[in-house]
């Protein structure tokens, strides 16, 4: 009796743990920077995570791009920041 019961509360907590993590990662900010008018230059808040959008300017449209640390051009894919 009590092997089934405690078998559904670990199921239950690790359900809910696992939506934590992913809240978590939803939030992941890095900065990107547009191209225009010069290279790295326009910044844009984007992510790191790969949610299938491409991180892009909301005012030109243009695609951002992360700058890889120690990097001298921006050319790492960010993507869109999605917050709730």
């Amino acid at each position: 009796m009590i092997v089934p019961i405690l078998t559904l509360m670990v199921g239950i907590g690790g359900a809910f743990a696992t939506n934590a993590f992913d809240k978590v990662d939803a939030y992941a900010t890095i900065t990107g920077y547009v191209d225009s008018p010069l290279p790295c230059e326009q910044e844009v808040d984007c992510s790191d995570i790969n949610n299938g959008i491409l991180c892009t300017d909301e005012s030109s449209g243009l695609q951002a791009f992360a700058k890889a640390e120690g990097a001298t051009r921006c050319e790492q894919t960010a993507y869109q920041l999605i917050e709730p």
